[in-house]
């Protein structure tokens, strides 16, 4: 199951690739997303990320940031639904 390949939509794609400012938890995540993202192929490659991802969209708000995630947390869920158990 992991790595994960996820097509992800162009404007989903553009927000990943957005110039990322600053240092934490959050922007390390997408920096490693950014390493991983090819075109519109995204690969999520464990599941330990595919759970930050969804901790990220779901606990806390929707910032900016973490409306980044949005379309790639359903994929993950659609694809390993068990994946927070």
């Amino acid at each position: 199951m992991y790595p994960m390949q996820i097509a992800v939509e162009m404007e989903t794609a553009s927000r990943i690739a957005k110039e990322i400012v600053g240092q934490g938890g959050f922007q390390d995540l997408l920096r490693l997303l950014q390493a991983h993202l090819v075109g519109q192929s995204l690969e999520i490659p464990s599941r330990q990320i595919a759970r930050k991802i969804l901790d990220y969209t779901s606990k806390y708000g929707e910032g900016g940031f973490q409306g980044r995630l949005q379309q790639i947390a359903v994929e993950i869920n659609r694809h390993d639904p068990g994946v927070l158990q």
